[in-house]
């Protein structure tokens, strides 16, 4: 999941709440604003607008939360991702929290697509400027990766599926890993992961990650999926 080159060419898109609409209204265009008014556009939450800037160029008016923080829900934006037609995109004027509403916007682009292409094509943001493009793209693409685990059915991700799943992943970070497989976890002390998969037609296994420096914080983190990550 990416964020396009940040580009002037894209389509801004301006984030504007009910309340201070009739202000920022006032201070468009004229031609814009007629539009806005024969459109009966009055900035509700989740409402869009496409309407001509100054030159002439393509922008999008988006309806916002309200002011009240309590109000707020911090993925709000994704609707965008969803609403808007295909093209390339850009943050405009009224954004508070870029990097969190570029996350939002990724989140929602996702499609489990393993059994079915995507219908349609999505549309696409630039990275904001200023923001760690990076960090998004991996959040993003952290959750993609556990979506697409969770929405594979069972037939097509037993043990071994999700083990080799885990151990493409650890290779890929570089991590040190190893899997514990049917009667070997009772002779590493893991009975209860043994005891619940043992009669299933898959050996039930645990997939260990070890990663980072070894002087570094040890942590470790145990889940009910059978696969424990630590990191020192």
């Amino acid at each position: 999941m990416k964020l396009e080159d940040w580009s002037p060419e894209a389509t801004a898109i301006d984030f504007v709440n009910k309340e201070d609409w009739p202000e920022r209204r006032a201070k468009l265009p004229e031609p814009t604003a007629r539009l806005a008014e024969l459109a009966g556009f009055e900035a509700k939450p989740g409402s869009l607008l496409f309407a001509p800037d100054a030159d002439g160029a393509p922008r999008v008016f988006f309806g916002a939360e309200g002011r009240a923080p309590k109000a707020r829900d911090p993925f709000f934006a994704g609707k965008l991702a969803t609403a808007l037609p295909k093209g390339l995109y850009r943050f405009g004027d009224g954004v508070d929290a870029p990097a969190q509403a570029a996350l939002a916007f990724l989140l929602s682009t996702y499609s489990f697509s393993r059994y079915k292409a995507r219908k349609g094509e999505a549309p696409r943001l630039c990275a904001p400027q200023g923001v760690d493009r990076a960090r998004i793209e991996r959040i993003a693409g952290a959750v993609a990766f556990g979506r697409d685990l969770v929405n594979t059915p069972t037939n097509d991700m037993g043990p071994e599926a999700l083990a080799e799943a885990a151990l493409a992943l650890g290779a890929k970070h570089g991590a040190k890993t190893r899997v514990i497989v049917g009667d070997a976890l009772l002779a590493e002390n893991f009975p209860l992961i043994h005891a619940v998969g043992r009669a299933a037609a898959q050996a039930p296994r645990l997939v260990e990650f070890e990663h980072g420096p070894e002087d570094g914080l040890r942590v470790t983190l145990v889940s009910t999926s059978s696969l424990r990550a630590r990191w020192r």
